[in-house]
């Protein structure tokens, strides 16, 4: 069985002068347990400053760390920068670990990379925005201008690595400690962060996508018999 589309979730807020659109859509792959969270968003000023993910992705599979990245084009005062994060969130196993850092250096050569596991290299807004446990896998590339085939790469790479770590043997970790943090710490921060970059960004707005990118949809058999006591 192969992913198939579970549904697809739409927000757009406007909050002064800011403007911020978003789409995911979720997929379900029953056999393998597995459930991928792909994000489109782009939020937006007056004055042409704007953040936009481009298939940011979260995947969660039973037994096995999630994989989230971030394929973000950062513009400011009509600059743009590249940004791409990949993290392999809560993981418990060494052997977990070692898969995806060798398979993604492996996929990712010739592209300027800092690895999580090189922690004093990592840039300050990586090491203030996320816990201990989002950072002990993974890697950041930042590179100005506008770079799609750079993040095709890198998106592929974060991508492989993760089939190579469901392929080894399966080990516990805490996704439930993760989706709080996303929903209510994380979205606290990124509402900081935002404004910071002139953005107007409420944090129940940051709080709805998490929420609709960490959890799970309880789709379940509509039955045409309605509801007793109510005609």
């Amino acid at each position: 069985m192969a992913l198939e589309l579970v549904g697809t979730y739409t927000i757009t807020s406007t909050c002064g002068d800011t403007v911020a659109e978003q789409a995911i859509k979720e997929f379900r792959d029953e056999e393998k347990r597995m459930t991928k969270n792909v994000i489109e968003k782009e939020t937006r000023n007056s004055i042409g400053t704007s953040v936009k993910l481009i298939e940011s992705t979260f995947t969660f599979t039973d037994g096995y760390p999630p994989l989230l990245f971030d394929a973000v084009l950062l513009t400011i005062s009509g600059k743009t920068t590249t940004l791409f994060n990949a993290f392999l969130c809560s993981v418990t196993s060494p052997e977990h670990t070692d898969i995806f850092n060798a398979e993604a250096a492996r996929s990712m050569a010739g592209i300027d990379f800092t690895s999580f596991k090189n922690q004093s290299t990592l840039p300050e807004y990586i090491k203030n925005a996320f816990p201990e446990f989002m950072m002990r896998c993974g890697f950041t590339v930042q590179k100005q201008g506008t770079h799609p085939d750079m993040l095709d790469t890198l998106r592929q790479a974060a991508t492989d690595a993760y089939s190579k770590v469901i392929a080894s043997s399966p080990s516990p970790c805490r996704l439930e400690e993760l989706r709080n943090y996303l929903i209510n710490d994380l979205a606290k921060k990124e509402h900081m962060v935002f404004a910071r970059l002139g953005l107007t960004v409420p944090t129940k707005c940051q709080k709805a996508m998490f929420s609709m990118m960490a959890e799970i949809a309880d789709v379940e058999e509509s039955s045409p018999a309605g509801i007793k006591g109510l005609s």
